[in-house]
């Protein structure tokens, strides 16, 4: 509801991980763990399939083009634990 969630989450992982911006930038639940991998990707609700995501745009086109994806959908984002010291401590964060 553009309170600024997602611009409090890229500020917590010193990295611009989830889209922001005036107005409303996530349209589902997006869950943000780490990986051990070098690669970003991101799994949607009902499929393990891996979608690359090497830049925030990159996450936001893949959150606008699924057809799938409704208000009640769970994105996991798997960002690289060595782009982000917080992630290696296994936290989770939560964006709506």
């Amino acid at each position: 509801t553009s309170n600024g969630k997602s611009t409090v989450i890229n500020a917590m992982l010193r990295d611009r991980v989830l889209p922001s911006g005036i107005g409303h930038t996530t349209n589902c639940f997006l869950r943000v763990e780490g990986t051990d991998g070098d690669e970003a990707y991101l799994t949607t609700e009902g499929t393990n399939e891996r979608r690359s995501v090497g830049t925030v745009n990159q996450l936001a086109h893949a959150l606008h083009m699924d057809p799938t994806l409704d208000s009640g959908s769970l994105v996991k984002v798997f960002w690289p634990k060595s782009r982000c010291a917080l992630l290696r401590d296994d936290l989770v964060l939560m964006d709506r």
